[in-house]
C-alpha cells in the first residue's frame, strides 16, 4: 500500500476521494493557499508563505508567493523519505501555485524516478462526474442514449468558466477602481488583505502630518550663529528625502544661507544623519529635549525646534475608517512623547507609541495583529520599510522613500489619507462581488445538473448555465470599475 503526502490549496475532499479510490494511506500534512488555515501535525496552522518559512527554519514569516525552488525544497525531503506526492487544487489549471508545483515536479521527477508525483485538477472531477452519470445508470437501465445525453448536459453545466473568468476580473476591476481614487495596489491578495483590516497603524511625520514641517526656532551654542547651524544641518541632510531635511533646505533658501558640500553622508536608521566636514563629523539627530540637535564631533552646536502641520484630511479620513469598522487606530513614531501627543490631540487615535526604532514598530504592529487579527500600516520613510513588509498590508505615501514604496503592498499615489477609506470600501465591495458571482454560478449549475438528471433540462439550458451565467458574472464584475 502506497503512502502519500498531500499538498493542497484547499480541495481536501477531492484529494481524499482520489486517495480512497486508489486505496492509499493518508498522512496529515496540508498546505493552504490563503483563506482558513489547514491543520499541521503538532497543532500549528499556517497560511500562504508561512509553511515554507517554517520548513526552511527561518524566523521571518513571509507572505510572498512560493517559488519553484521553495516547492522543490519542500518536496525533496518527502521524496527522499520514499513518499509519493499528490497536489490537488480547485481550478488548479489557473492557479499560479499549480504552475509552480508543476514545474518543480518536472525537475524532481528526473531526480527521483522511482517516486510518483500526481496532480489532480477539478476538471478531472467534472469529467469523472460525467462518466459516472453516463455509464452506471446506462448499465442498470440499458438506456445508453438517454443517459449519455444527460451526462453531456451535466458536463457542459459543470464547466467552471463563469467562476474562472469573473473572479480574476473582479479583482482586476477592483484594483483599477482603487487606482482611480488614489490607491495603487500591487495585487489581488493585497486587495483582499485590505478588505479585512481590523486595526490601523500610522507613522507620524509625513503621514499623519504633511511634509510642510518648518523650522520654528534655532538656538545656537558654542560660539556658532543660527545661520551656521542651519547651513551645516542642511548640508548634512543634503542626500535625505525626510521632511526634516526639506525643512532645513527651505529655511536656508528663505534666509539666503549658503550650504556647503559635505562628504561621506550616512543615514542612521531611526536616529538621524551624519556627514564629514574635513576631519570633523557633522551629525543631525533627535534630541532628548524634543527637537533636533546639530553636533560637530558629538558636541552640540545648536538646538532646533520644529513645527508640524497635520494633514487637513486626516481627522475626517480616520473617523471614516472608524465608521467602516476599523476597531483600533494607533500612531507609531520615533519622536518624543510630547510631540506625538500634541499631533494626536483632536484625532480619533486610540493609542500613541513614541520613541520607537524600526524594530520596535515591527513589534508593535505584530502585537496589533495578534490582538485584532490584522493590521494595516501606513508610512513614508526609509525607517518604515521593515514594518510595511511585516504588516498584514502596508501602504506607502506616494512621495515617500523608494525603500518604503518597494516594501509596501500598496501606494497612496494621491498623497491623501482620504484615499484609504475609499479603497477600503472598494476592496470590500470587490470581495462581495466575488462571493456573489461564485454563489450564483454554483447555484445555477447545481439546479441545471439536478434538472438534467431528472430529464427536464435540455442541452441549450446547460449552455446557458455556462456561457450565459459567465456573461452575467462578467457584467457584474466590471461594474466595480465605476466604484468610488
Amino acid at each position: 500500500m502506497r503512502e502519500y503526502r498531500i499538498l493542497t490549496d484547499g480541495s481536501c475532499d477531492l484529494a481524499q476521494a482520489w486517495l480512497a479510490e486508489h486505496r492509499v494511506t493518508v498522512l496529515p500534512l496540508y498546505y493552504s493557499l490563503g483563506g482558513s488555515p489547514l491543520p499541521y501535525p503538532g497543532g500549528a496552522s499556517f497560511r500562504l508563505g508561512e509553511f515554507y518559512s517554517v520548513l526552511r527554519g527561518g524566523a521571518v514569516v513571509t507572505t510572498s508567493a512560493p517559488s519553484i525552488e521553495d516547492c522543490k525544497s519542500l518536496m525533496r525531503p518527502l521524496l527522499e523519505a520514499g513518499y509519493d506526492l499528490l497536489y490537488t487544487g480547485l481550478a488548479a489549471h489557473l492557479s499560479g501555485m499549480f504552475n509552480v508545483v508543476r514545474l518543480a515536479a518536472m525537475d524532481l521527477k528526473e531526480e527521483f524516478p522511482g517516486c510518483r508525483i500526481a496532480v489532480l485538477d477539478s476538471n478531472a472531477a467534472s469529467l469523472g462526474l460525467g462518466l459516472l452519470i453516463a455509464v452506471v445508470p446506462s448499465i442498470i437501465t440499458g438506456d445508453w442514449a438517454g443517459w449519455i445525453h444527460k451526462a453531456l448536459v451535466c458536463l457542459v453545466a459543470s464547466c467552471p468558466c463563469s467562476i474562472v473568468i469573473s473572479v480574476p476580473l473582479s479583482y482586476y476591476a477592483g484594483i483599477g477602481a482603487c487606482s482611480k481614487v488614489g490607491m495603487l495596489i500591487k495585487g489581488g491578495r493585497y486587495l483582499e488583505a485590505l478588505a479585512g483590516i481590523k486595526s490601523l497603524a500610522l507613522d507620524k511625520t509625513g503621514t499623519v502630518t504633511d511634509n510642510q514641517i518648518a523650522i520654528k526656532e534655532i538656538k545656537a551654542a558654542g560660539g556658532h550663529t543660527e545661520s551656521e547651524v542651519a547651513g551645516l544641518a542642511a548640508a548634512a541632510e543634503a542626500h535625505s528625502a525626510h521632511p526634516i531635511a526639506n525643512a532645513f533646505r527651505s529655511y536656508c533658501e528663505q534666509h539666503n544661507i549658503s550650504v556647503e558640500e559635505l562628504k561621506e553622508h550616512q543615514e542612521i536608521s531611526g536616529h538621524g544623519v551624519s556627514a564629514k566636514r574635513g576631519a570633523d563629523t557633522v551629525t543631525v539627530c533627535k534630541s532628548e529635549k524634543n527637537g533636533i540637535s546639530v553636533q560637530i564631533n558629538g558636541a552640540e552646536i545648536g538646538f532646533v525646534t520644529l513645527k508640524e502641520h497635520i494633514r487637513e484630511e486626516a481627522p475626517a479620513a480616520l473617523s471614516e475608517l472608524k465608521g467602516l469598522g476599523v476597531e483600533h487606530i494607533a500612531m507609531l513614531s520615533g519622536d518624543k512623547e510630547e510631540a506625538c501627543r500634541k499631533v494626536a490631540e483632536g484625532l480619533p487615535i486610540d493609542e500613541v507609541h513614541s520613541g520607537l526604532l524600526p524594530e520596535d514598530k515591527v513589534g508593535t504592529v505584530q502585537k496589533l495583529i495578534g490582538q485584532y487579527g490584522s493590521c494595516c500600516f501606513v508610512g513614508d520613510g526609509i525607517n518604515d520599510a521593515p514594518v510595511l513588509s511585516s504588516a498584514t498590508c502596508g501602504a506607502a505615501m506616494g512621495l515617500g522613500s523608494d525603500a518604503a514604496i518597494e516594501s509596501a503592498d500598496m501606494v497612496l499615489s494621491s498623497e491623501s489619507l482620504s484615499s484609504l477609506p475609499r479603497a477600503l470600501r472598494i476592496a470590500r465591495k470587490t470581495l462581495r462581488t466575488v462571493k456573489a458571482n461564485i454563489t450564483f454560478s454554483l447555484l445555477v449549475k447545481a439546479v441545471i445538473i439536478v434538472l438534467a438528471i431528472v430529464n427536464i433540462a435540455p442541452l441549450w439550458l446547460a449552455v446557458f448555465s455556462d456561457t450565459g451565467v459567465c456573461l452575467l458574472c462578467v457584467l457584474n464584475a466590471v461594474r466595480l470599475i465605476r466604484s468610488r
